[in-house]
């Protein structure tokens, strides 16, 4: 095995990038309760090997649950702004401003009227802008991930990910899905992109079961958009 490598378990996809896709299915599970049980149970519970999936299995997953891909529709701004108007509290700012305009207090119903434009222009540029940040972080996930598979090591398309593979990485390497980690030594990851914290944090193929378990203490998982940056593993 070659140095600065980790093996894991694909767990879940970001996002399916087909909408009648099932993806909400128990084989996509949260973090956190992947975080308690032993390397092998994981394996288990993913209903994988660690040999890999066979090329059949892939192909199943792949029509159930649809390809590793963030959405990357962006919605228009009259979609925007027609959700902003879905607030109770905003129709009872229209409420405001209409009884105080007859009942003559004209500058009051123009400050109320002004405060609704300005909240629902502000809210329709973050939603915006967030849906951009989507598109940016797909553009930085990594093009191509080697995984084991009917037990070879094969380089794939990381839209080809599918729950209960076997990924394999280096240093250097930004995860494109998440993953729980199996097998791991002195591994470290860069996690700045999801915590703004700039230094790396250790990972482990430990459970760990903390009863308030926070995003920085997941030792044993790696998110998706997170860089690996050193340390060694293998099976």
């Amino acid at each position: 095995m070659s140095g600065k490598t980790k093996w894991s378990t694909r767990m879940s996809l970001p996002q399916c990038s087909n909408s009648n896709k099932k993806q909400t299915k128990n084989v996509s599970m949260h973090w956190k309760r992947m975080t308690l049980p032993e390397p092998e149970d994981v394996i288990v519970e993913m209903h994988s090997r660690r040999s890999g999936l066979s090329q059949a299995e892939v192909k199943e997953r792949i029509g159930e649950y649809g390809l590793n891909r963030l959405a990357d529709e962006v919605s228009p701004w009259p979609a925007m702004l027609k959700r902003r108007f879905r607030s109770s509290f905003l129709y009872l700012l229209l409420a405001a401003a209409i009884l105080s305009f007859f009942l003559g207090e004209r500058l009051e119903a123009l400050l109320i009227f002004a405060f609704i434009l300005i909240n629902v222009g502000l809210e329709s540029y973050q939603e915006y802008h967030s849906e951009q940040s989507l598109r940016l972080l797909r553009k930085y996930l990594v093009s191509h991930v080697r995984v084991r598979r009917s037990g070879e090591i094969v380089l794939i398309e990381s839209h080809d990910i599918v729950p209960g593979d076997i990924v394999i990485v280096e240093a250097g390497d930004r995860l494109a899905a998440d993953v729980r980690f199996f097998l791991t030594r002195s591994l470290a990851i860069d996690e700045s992109v999801i915590t703004g914290e700039s230094v790396p944090v250790a990972k482990t193929h430990e459970p760990i079961r903390f009863p308030k378990l926070d995003m920085s203490e997941a030792a044993n998982i790696g998110f998706t958009g997170t860089v690996v940056t050193s340390g060694r593993g293998g099976v």
